[in-house]
C-alpha cells in the first residue's frame, strides 16, 4: 500500500515537471528559430552547423538540423553535410527528435543528389512505422522533398493512398477518416501544370492510383480531380454525375461519400470559371452537409484558394469562393468564428484581400489587411502577407514608398516567416534598385535566390524568376531609376 502511495506521490509531482521542461524546450526552440529566420541563408546555415557541433541543448540542435536540411543546397557541400547528419544519427537515441530529424534531412539530401528511390523508400517506411508528431513531420519532409525534386504527381499519389488506407494503426486510420476527401490532390497536380504545360494528370498520375475495396468510389472521385487538373472540366462533371446517380440509386452499399460530393463539383466549377453561381451553390451545399465540422469546411475552401494561386490568371477567381466564406456564418457568427483556428481565419482574410488586390480593388484589400494586422500580426504568416500587400499599396498606389519600405523591413524583423521573406526581400531589392542602390539590391537578391532554390511551386517559382530577371537587369545596367 505504501508503495502505491509513494508512486502516486511521485507521479503527481513528476508530471508537472515534464510539462514545464517541454514548455521550456519549446520556448528556447522558438527563440532560436526567430533569430535564425532573420539571418541571410548563408549565415543561417553557418549558425546551424555551429549549433550542431557545439550545443548540448537537444531542442536547439533539432531546429539547427531542420535549417541544415532545408537550406544547405550547395552540391559541393553534400558530403560534408552527410557526414554531419550521419554523426548525429549514430550518436543520438533513436527515439529522440534530433535522430528523427537528422534521418529525414539525410533522406532529403539524398533525393537532391538524385538518389530518389533510396530516399522515397525511407520516407515511406517512416510513414508506415511512425505515429503522432513524428509521423506528421515525416509526411511534411517527404512532401517538401517531392516539391524540391519536381515529383508533384507523387504527392498526389501519396495523398490518395493515405485516404484509402486499411492500416490498422489507430492514428493512420483516424487520418484516413478525418481527411477523407481527395480534393487536396488538385494542388500538386495544378502546380505541376503551372511549371510543365505538357504534364497530364490523367496520363501521368491516374493510371497509378489503386482501387480501394473499402472505398469503391475512390478512384472515380480522384478521376474527377485529375480531369479538372487537366482543364477537362466537362468530363470531370460527367464523372461526378455518374457517381451521384449511382450513390442515389439504392444499388450502392459502399463507403458513404455523399457529404463530400458537392465539394468535388464546386472545385471543378470554380476552376472552370464559367458559372460561379453554380460553384457557390455547390460549395454552400457542402457547407450545409458539414455544419458540425466548420474547421474542415474552411480548410477545404483554403485548399482550393491556394491552388488557384498557381496560375496568375486564376488569382482573381479566389474572391468568388472566399467572398462566400467571408459572408457566411463561419465569419459573421462570433460564436462560430471564435472557435475556428486563428491561422485558418487569418488565411481566409489574406486570400480574400489578395484576390481583391488582383482585381484592382485596393481600398477593400487595404481594409482587410488592416484587420489582419490588427488582430494577427506578427504571429501568423497570413498577417505578414497582408502587411506586404499593404506595403505595396503604399508604394505603388498611394505614392508613399518610404512608408511601404518601413513596413517591409518591419516584416523582416518582426514576422520573418520563411514563406514570406523571399517576396519581401525581392520587393525591397526592386525599391533599392530604383534608387540606384545596386549593391544592397544585389545582396537582397542573392538571399532571395538562396531561399527559393532551383525547385519551388506557385508564387515561389514566380518570385525566383522575378529575382533572376531583376538581377540580370542590374548586371546589365537596365533598371528603371
Amino acid at each position: 500500500m505504501m508503495k502505491r502511495v509513494y508512486l502516486l506521490f511521485c507521479l503527481i509531482f513528476l508530471i508537472p515537471c515534464f510539462v514545464v521542461v517541454a514548455q521550456m524546450d519549446a520556448e528556447r526552440a522558438k527563440a532560436f528559430i526567430l533569430e535564425s529566420k532573420r539571418l541571410p541563408v548563408a549565415e543561417r546555415v553557418d549558425r546551424a552547423i555551429n549549433t550542431i557541433e557545439n550545443s548540448t541543448d537537444g531542442a536547439l540542435v533539432a531546429e539547427a538540423v531542420r535549417d541544415l536540411g532545408r537550406f544547405r543546397q550547395d552540391p559541393e557541400k553534400t558530403q560534408e553535410t552527410l557526414a554531419i547528419l550521419d554523426r548525429l544519427i549514430s550518436e543520438k537515441p533513436t527515439d529522440s527528435k534530433v535522430f528523427h530529424r537528422a534521418s529525414l534531412a539525410r533522406a532529403r539530401l539524398l533525393a537532391r543528389e538524385g538518389l530518389k528511390e533510396e530516399a522515397w523508400v525511407f520516407f515511406r517506411k517512416q510513414l508506415t512505422e511512425q505515429t503522432g508528431d513524428f509521423w506528421h513531420e515525416a509526411q511534411q519532409w517527404y512532401h517538401d522533398s517531392l516539391w524540391e525534386t519536381g515529383d508533384y504527381g507523387d504527392i498526389a499519389l501519396d495523398q490518395y493512398e493515405r485516404r484509402i488506407t486499411d492500416d490498422p494503426k489507430e492514428m493512420h486510420r483516424n487520418y484516413a477518416e478525418t481527411e477523407s476527401d481527395f480534393v487536396e490532390m488538385i494542388d500538386p497536380l495544378r502546380a505541376m501544370r503551372s511549371v510543365r504545360s505538357e504534364f497530364s494528370a490523367m496520363e501521368d498520375v491516374f493510371p497509378r492510383l489503386p482501387d480501394s475495396k473499402r472505398r469503391p468510389l475512390a478512384k472515380s472521385l480522384a478521376k474527377s480531380i485529375c480531369l479538372a487538373a487537366d482543364d477537362r472540366f466537362p468530363e470531370a462533371l460527367a464523372v461526378l454525375d455518374e457517381i451521384e446517380q449511382l450513390a442515389g440509386s439504392g444499388k450502392y452499399a459502399g463507403h458513404d461519400e455523399s457529404g463530400d460530393l458537392p465539394l468535388y463539383r464546386a472545385a471543378v466549377l470554380f476552376f472552370e470559371g464559367r458559372d460561379f453561381d453554380s460553384a457557390r451553390a455547390a460549395f454552400r451545399k457542402y457547407m450545409d452537409l458539414n455544419r458540425d465540422n466548420p474547421d474542415t469546411v474552411i480548410v477545404r475552401g483554403l485548399i482550393l484558394s491556394y491552388t488557384m494561386e498557381h496560375f496568375v490568371g486564376d488569382k482573381g477567381k479566389i474572391a468568388e469562393l472566399t467572398g462566400l466564406l467571408m459572408d457566411s456564418e463561419l465569419m459573421t457568427n462570433e460564436e462560430i468564428r471564435k472557435d475556428l483556428s486563428h491561422w485558418d481565419v487569418a488565411s481566409l482574410l489574406d486570400m480574400h484581400q489578395l484576390s481583391l488586390a488582383c482585381r484592382g480593388d485596393w481600398d477593400e484589400s487595404e481594409r482587410i489587411c488592416g484587420e489582419l494586422m490588427r488582430d494577427y500580426y506578427p504571429n501568423t504568416l497570413s498577417s505578414a502577407d497582408g502587411a506586404m500587400t499593404m506595403a505595396q499599396n503604399y508604394w505603388l498606389h498611394r505614392g508613399d514608398p518610404k512608408r511601404g519600405e518601413d513596413l517591409l523591413r518591419n516584416i523582416l524583423s518582426q514576422a520573418p516567416f520563411d514563406g514570406i521573406v523571399p517576396h519581401v526581400k525581392r520587393l525591397l531589392a526592386e525599391m533599392t534598385a530604383q534608387r540606384g542602390e545596386y549593391a544592397e539590391a544585389s545582396l537582397l537578391l542573392e538571399d532571395v535566390l538562396a531561399r527559393t532554390g532551383p525547385y519551388a511551386k506557385g508564387p515561389i517559382v514566380r518570385c525566383h524568376k522575378q529575382a533572376l530577371a531583376l538581377q540580370h537587369q542590374i548586371e546589365g545596367g537596365t533598371t528603371n531609376e
